[in-house]
This record gives structure tokens, sequence and C-alpha cells, in this order.
């Protein structure tokens, strides 16, 4: 199972953002992904996160069933779901 985190309209999201993320740590370590509501980003180590200048932000640790892969949906918003995507 993976973890997903959101803070909005939050002054301090980064810095809860990183907490949250350490805190989500046991239910993924395979990748994390940091969303500022313009772009999202993945990364293979949690320390690879840059400091994002937004007040809302949405993340999510990953665990890895079949391999470490993205799969964004290229329209307008935002989601993250616990779920694999198959065609």
């Amino acid at each position: 199972m993976c973890g997903i985190v959101g803070f909005f309209n939050c002054t301090d999201a980064q810095k809860k953002m990183d907490l949250a993320l350490a805190m989500l740590l046991n239910r993924g370590k395979d990748g994390f992904g940091v969303g500022d509501g313009k772009k999202i980003e993945h990364f293979k180590l949690l320390k690879d996160i840059p400091s994002l200048k937004s007040n809302c932000l949405i993340g999510h640790t990953l665990h890895s069933v079949v391999s470490f892969v993205s799969q964004p949906l290229q329209e307008q918003g935002m989601i993250v779901a616990n779920c694999e995507l198959y065609n």
C-alpha cells in the first residue's frame, strides 16, 4: 500500500510535506512524487525532492509491485491514487 498526503492553503506546506513523506516511508520506499498544481515530479529517493515554493502540495510514497514506472495523466488538475493502470 502506498502513502498519500496533501496540504492546501498552508503557508509551510513544504516543511509539512517533507515531514509527512518521511513519516509515510514505511508505506512505500520505492519512489516518491510531489505535485504543486503546475507540475508533478517523481523521485527515486526522498532526499532528492527539491523545495517547492507553493502553499498547495500533494505527494505520495510508492510501494512498487511491478516496477518504478511513472503513470501520469496529462490533463487539467492532479490526482494521487493508490492503484496501477493497465492498458
